[in-house]
């Protein structure tokens, strides 16, 4: 919204050439307009229009999106005590992110020229602009109600995000039960707790602040979103089965954690155990081995099952983020997908696409080629 205004304003206030070239003739002057008629007409060639706001939407994103391979570096700094080179991160990141780009690039016959290539999440941003810029009429309804719903969420704002941000996530089996003591409340707040990060499952949870909810899984089918509540349902009732069966010994340690543990529940200090970067051993022997949780461990164990080659496993003893059911997936895609690739790919070779999206644009505009 901002970079509409932004643009707008830009292209309404600095000078074009059509205004230069009026000036410069009404002064008298003949023939080719001034060299510097060329400047302004890199710096504002006419109209903000639908395309350059999507390029900056864009270019945006791609900027705003965490890459995965800083929490690399944030974990060797945070709890090793080893603050990287500026310049390895730099070029680390640089050549990372150019490598996904160029993989991205030959996976566009499936992951872009296909028909099936929806984005759901992308909808609304897409809708959003082609409504500012294709619907500029002042009675459109569409439009005003638009607006009259940016103004509302902007005022609305302030009540859970600065004035009651309680509202953040109202825990009603939490606020009736708020005497509760002892083995009760720990189950309570096991089950119903969720206002806080790793307090527990927040089950039946009501959110008042649109900065949580978002407005992302409103574009998302609704088989889609059955799958989803399906699967947040089964990975509930076995995190507290792990927990309450007391498996891997998981009573012995908080229901739910991300970080690793001693055998008494506390934090295990990673960075004393690695004075220099170099296991101290007899720090390991007074601290003991680190643990996990029951419930990251179970995460951890299904995302390493997922894995189902050496080298997979291999990168994912450093961050199993970056290989989050690489395996899986593959196996997937390969029997279920492997013909509709193979086809798309053939039709791509050929110049045919069987979107006609796609073919408009292919017939206008020249794709990069894959070399």
């Amino acid at each position: 919204m901002l970079v509409y205004f932004l643009g707008n304003t830009w292209a309404q206030l600095f000078p074009d050439t059509s205004k230069v070239e009026n000036w410069w003739k009404t002064r008298g002057g003949r023939g080719k307009t001034p060299k510097w008629n060329s400047a302004l007409q890199f710096l504002n060639p006419g109209p903000f229009r639908l395309k350059e706001h999507a390029i900056i939407v864009i270019c945006c994103s791609a900027a705003g999106d965490d890459n995965g391979a800083t929490m690399l570096f944030a974990a060797q700094r945070l709890f090793y005590d080893l603050p990287p080179n500026a310049t390895t991160i730099v070029l680390s990141l640089i050549s990372i992110g150019l490598f996904g780009y160029g993989v991205c690039g030959f996976l566009r016959p499936i992951c872009v020229w296909h028909p099936e290539a929806v984005y759901w999440a992308n909808l609304p941003i897409v809708k959003t602009l082609q409504d500012l810029h294709w619907d500029r009429y002042q009675d459109s309804r569409q439009l005003r109600y638009f607006w009259y719903t940016v103004g509302g969420m902007a005022i609305y704002q302030v009540i859970p995000g600065y004035m009651f941000p309680w509202l953040n996530a109202v825990l009603i089996p939490c606020l009736a039960s708020q005497n509760a003591t002892g083995y009760k409340a720990s189950v309570l707040t096991n089950l119903f707790g969720g206002a806080t990060t790793n307090e527990g499952l927040g089950m039946f949870s009501l959110c008042f602040d649109w900065q949580y909810i978002g407005g992302t899984f409103l574009a998302f089918p609704l088989k889609l979103q059955l799958h989803q509540f399906i699967g947040i349902g089964l990975c509930s009732l076995v995190m507290l089965a792990i927990y309450y069966g007391n498996a891997w010994d998981s009573r012995s340690l908080p229901f739910m954690s991300t970080v690793l543990r001693t055998d008494s529940g506390k934090v295990y200090p990673s960075r004393a155990i690695f004075p220099g970067g170099r296991l101290g051993a007899s720090l390991l022997e007074k601290y003991g081995t680190p643990r996990l949780t029951g419930g990251f461990a179970y995460g951890l164990l299904m995302a390493n099952a997922a894995v189902s080659s050496f080298a997979g496993t291999l990168l994912y003893s450093l961050t199993y983020i970056l290989v989050w059911q690489i395996g899986a997936l593959f196996v997937h895609v390969v029997l279920f997908l492997g013909k509709d690739i193979w086809r798309s790919y053939r039709q791509s070779w050929k110049g045919q696409y069987a979107d006609p999206h796609h073919t408009y644009m292919a017939q206008n505009y020249k794709d990069t080629p894959l070399w």
